[in-house]
């Protein structure tokens, strides 16, 4: 990247010919870089430049191994947030990489995570966005919105972690009983704030 890295993330991903390293890097002007690192060859899958208005590309995600898979093979899937409040999908497809999604949510962009077809977003307003893609990389274009996920008082989220765990939602009535409620998936968020501030909260549906 010619201007300052803002983020970078790597992926190990198997084809038909091998492992291989992907490595995404993010830079202040906005630009986007995708390398790819077979053990002896250094290859440059995809090259965005900077567009105008965009602001810096401040956060990178990968999709997590095996989110989804189109026909039996696993769609390696970018996320990226920019600092004019937009993040983009992009998608490899026979060996390229293709821009497939674009959405505003309404805020810059601060910090990203992705937990299974959901991507969470922490913003430079305090709160968070919530939105889905599909198996083609395509985004949800009505995105969730949760203000002041560190309360009132915090002015950004600058980092952001979610994972999903099982619940129990009520102890059965007995040793073989199966039904009383059983258990019910939850979605633990983790948000730090500009401030200093840190919470911990879960949702009931991403």
């Amino acid at each position: 990247a010619e201007s300052s890295v803002s983020d970078v993330a790597g992926k190990v991903i198997s084809q038909n010919n091998g492992k291989r390293l992907l490595v995404a890097a993010g830079a202040q002007d906005g630009s986007i870089t995708i390398w790819s690192w077979d053990g002896s060859r250094k290859n440059v899958q995809y090259r965005e430049e900077t567009k105008r208005g965009f602001g810096s590309c401040s956060a990178l995600k990968w999709s997590s191994s095996g989110n989804f898979r189109d026909d039996k093979r696993e769609t390696i899937l970018l996320i990226a947030g920019f600092g004019n409040g937009r993040i983009a999908s992009y998608v490899l497809k026979e060996e390229k990489f293709y821009p497939v999604g674009i959405l505003d949510v309404g805020s810059p962009v601060n910090c990203l995570s992705i937990n299974n077809n959901t991507v969470v977003v922490g913003c430079e307003d305090g709160g968070i966005r919530l939105t889905s893609f599909g198996t083609d990389g395509h985004l949800d274009y009505q995105p969730r919105i949760f203000s002041s996920a560190n309360g009132p008082n915090c002015p950004a989220i600058t980092s952001i972690h979610c994972a999903n765990f099982l619940l129990d939602n009520t102890e059965p009535t007995s040793k073989n009983s199966k039904s009383s409620g059983g258990n019910r998936m939850k979605y633990l968020c983790c948000t730090g704030g500009k401030d200093g501030t840190v919470s911990v909260f879960h949702l009931d549906e991403l």
